[in-house]
């Protein structure tokens, strides 16, 4: 979504709230499809100061991700405080100044970026999960499998037979 920021720029206003419902399309973050399964909402204001408009904003959605233990679908809700810095000149050096090009600002782009900011290194379904058997592929968390577990490292296949 693109955001025009023209009347900031040229000075006619110091000021502008945000208050925006939209449906975000879906991106890919490191081989995974990141999907919105609620629209984004955004709440915040853009302010000029000293030629800088400032975004300042909070916005709240819903992801669908999958779980990196289990590999199931997961809801995980997304509450983040954007506050990011906008110019309509580049300045060499400056890589936390995001560059308006043609007076517009593209919203989706910088609400990604703060969204893959946000997300955990570990997406897990629950605290808890199980993950899945390394022998069988069943799902632990619904399932429970019957795969002995006799992976003993060799070098301590001595030490089993000592508590026998």
């Amino acid at each position: 979504m693109l955001l025009d920021i023209t009347d900031l720029l040229h000075g006619n206003c110091k000021e502008k709230l945000l208050d925006l419902t939209f449906k975000e399309s879906n991106f890919s973050y490191a081989d995974e499809e990141i999907i919105f399964s609620e629209p984004v909402n955004i709440k915040g204001k853009l302010k000029v100061s000293k030629g800088i408009i400032c975004l300042n904003a909070k916005v709240k959605s819903e992801l669908l991700l999958t779980c990196s233990r289990c590999l199931e679908k997961f809801k995980y809700p997304i509450d983040l405080e954007i506050n990011e810095k906008i110019s309509d000149k580049v300045a060499e050096g400056d890589d936390d100044t995001i560059f308006a090009k043609d007076s517009n600002v593209d919203l989706d782009k910088i609400i990604q970026d703060n969204i893959i900011l946000a997300l955990p290194v570990k997406k897990l379904c629950k605290k808890d999960c199980k993950g899945l058997c390394p022998n069988c592929g069943a799902n632990l968390n619904h399932t429970k499998c019957n795969c002995k577990n006799d992976n003993i490292d060799p070098r301590f296949a001595k030490l089993k037979d000592l508590f026998s």
